[in-house]
């Protein structure tokens, strides 16, 4: 099993245009991890969307070091929240099978993109 990714890793991955791992998150996903930084001061999605902001990279790339651990923490859990629905689903579908060794896999995936082609293209 492949290392946690540090934090700017996990960042650039999944958030950067040219990010290796960039689809993992889906746009609602990405929204709300994109009000987790503080490059131009903390502010709420609608605040980012009012001022186009919103997937505007500065955003993230000039956030502090205390706002890239609250973004790269949103996307952890963002990816796990994913899993979890995910495992919810597979138990649904198949009811006689024990879903409890089911092991989170995104950020796995998310880890395994960067250590074979980097954190970004």
């Amino acid at each position: 099993m492949t290392d946690q990714l540090n934090n700017w890793d996990l960042i650039v991955a999944t958030l950067y245009w040219k990010g290796n791992a960039n689809r993992m998150l889906d746009d609602g996903a990405r929204r709300r991890v994109w009000a987790h930084a503080d490059g131009y001061g903390k502010m709420s999605i609608v605040e980012l969307q009012r001022l186009e902001l919103l997937e505007d990279w500065s955003h993230i790339r000039d956030s502090s070091d205390e706002g890239q651990k609250q973004v790269a923490q949103a996307i952890r859990q963002e990816l796990a929240e994913m899993d979890i629905r995910d495992r919810a689903e597979f138990a649904r579908k198949f009811p006689g099978i024990d879903t409890s060794d089911l092991r989170s896999k995104r950020e796995q995936t998310v880890a395994e993109i960067v250590a074979k082609l980097g954190a970004r293209s």
